[in-house]
C-alpha cells in the first residue's frame, strides 16, 4: 500500500485538527434525458473555533440548475479546500465512499469542455503564453491533495477494519452505532405511496423521462420498495425535482405547481445532517481505537508454508525441459 493507503485502516486513521473538512454532496440522476447533475456540495468546517456548515448550489438566481453553473460551483468549492489545504498541509478532507472524491475528479476534467480550448486560444493571442486553464488549474488542484492523502474515505475505514451488525454499511445505518440521530431531516427520506402532485400534461414531459408525479414513482424508480432501503439522498432528489422543474406538475387543485424555497431549507437540513453524521462517525471510530488501545495482543508467529510442487507440475516442467533440451539439439 502507497503511504495515504494506510490512512484507511482504523489503526492508521488520522485524528482530528482544527482544520478538517466533512463532505457531502446531493446529486440528481435524472434532470434531463442525456445528463444528471450534482445540485449541492454542502460541507462541514470550523471556523472561529465553530463547526459551519455551508453549501454550494448549481442553480442561477432564477432557480435553474444548469452544467455550466455545476461546473463553476464545483471550482469555487475545489478552491476553497486547496486554499484552506495549502495554509493547513494537516487538514483531512472526510467523505462516506468515494463519490465526493470521484465526482470532483469528473467536473474538473479540463477535456471535457470545448471552452477549455477557446480559452488556452484566447489567453495565447492576447499574451502570446500558454497559460492553464481553469480547468486545467482545479484539476491540478485536485490531483495535489488527493496524492498527498488529504482525502480520506470513512465507509474504506470501516470496511477494511470492522464487521457491523447491521444491513449493509450506508451512512444512515452506521451513523446510529456512532450514536447520532437526526433531527427534522430525517422526514425527507420516508417512504409515502401517495402525493397531491400531479404530471402537468399541458408541458408534455420528455417520454424518455420517468414519471416522477407521486413521491411512491418517483422512489419506485429508483428501485425503492420501502423505507428501510431509502439511500442516497432519494428524499432530497424529489424535493429538488418539484423546485427546480416546478413548472412540469400540478397540485391537487389543478394549479401550476409554485416554485417553494421550502424545499430548499429541507435539502440543506438533510445533507448538514449528512455532514453532521459524517464527523460524528469519524469521532466515533477514534474512540473504538482508543479503547482497544488497551487490550495486549499475542503475536502469532505466522510461518508461510513452504510450497511443494504437485506430481503434476512437476511432470510439466520435466517436459518443458524436454522440449528445450529437443530444441537445443
Amino acid at each position: 500500500r502507497q503511504n495515504w493507503q494506510l490512512e484507511q485502516a482504523l489503526c492508521h486513521l488520522p485524528d482530528m485538527n482544527e482544520f478538517d473538512v466533512y463532505i457531502d454532496f446531493e446529486g440528481h440522476p435524472f434532470w434531463n434525458v442525456d445528463e444528471d447533475i450534482i445540485f449541492l456540495f454542502g460541507y462541514l468546517a470550523k471556523s472561529n473555533g465553530e463547526w459551519i456548515y455551508e453549501s454550494f448550489w448549481s442553480h442561477d438566481e432564477n432557480g435553474y440548475p444548469s452544467k455550466i453553473k455545476e461546473r463553476e460551483k464545483a471550482g469555487e468549492f475545489l478552491l476553497f479546500l486547496h486554499e484552506r489545504w495549502l495554509k493547513h498541509p494537516e487538514m483531512k478532507i472526510y467523505h462516506y465512499n468515494h463519490t465526493e472524491r470521484y465526482l470532483l475528479s469528473q467536473l474538473t476534467d479540463s477535456d471535457q469542455s470545448m471552452g477549455s480550448i477557446l480559452e488556452v486560444l484566447q489567453n495565447y493571442f492576447e499574451t502570446g503564453e500558454l497559460a492553464l486553464t481553469q480547468e486545467e488549474t482545479a484539476s491540478s488542484m485536485l490531483t495535489d491533495m488527493v496524492e498527498s492523502g488529504a482525502f480520506v474515505d470513512l465507509l474504506a475505514v470501516v470496511r477494511s477494519s470492522m464487521q457491523v451488525g447491521c444491513k449493509g454499511y450506508s451512512l444512515k445505518k452506521l451513523e446510529k452505532l456512532a450514536g447520532f440521530e437526526r433531527g427534522e431531516s430525517g422526514e425527507l427520506d420516508k417512504f409515502d405511496p401517495s402525493s397531491n402532485i400531479q404530471t402537468n400534461d399541458e408541458d408534455a414531459l420528455d417520454p424518455m423521462l420517468p414519471d416522477f408525479g407521486s413521491k411512491g414513482r418517483w422512489l419506485s424508480v429508483l428501485g425503492v420498495s420501502d423505507s428501510d432501503e431509502i439511500s442516497a439522498g432519494s428524499g432530497a432528489v424529489f424535493e429538488y425535482e418539484l423546485y427546480a422543474n416546478h413548472f412540469r406538475y400540478i397540485d391537487s387543485s389543478g394549479e401550476p405547481l409554485e416554485r417553494d424555497e421550502v424545499r430548499l431549507q429541507k435539502i440543506e437540513a438533510y445533507n448538514k445532517d449528512d455532514v453532521i453524521a459524517t464527523k460524528e462517525l469519524h469521532e466515533w471510530l477514534l474512540k473504538l481505537r482508543s479503547e482497544k488501545a488497551n487490550y495486549d495482543y499475542v503475536d502469532p508467529i505466522y510461518n508461510r508454508p513452504v510450497d511443494e510442487q504437485s506430481l503434476t507440475r512437476q511432470r510439466i516442467s520435466d517436459i518443458q525441459t524436454e522440449l528445450i533440451n529437443m530444441w537445443s539439439d
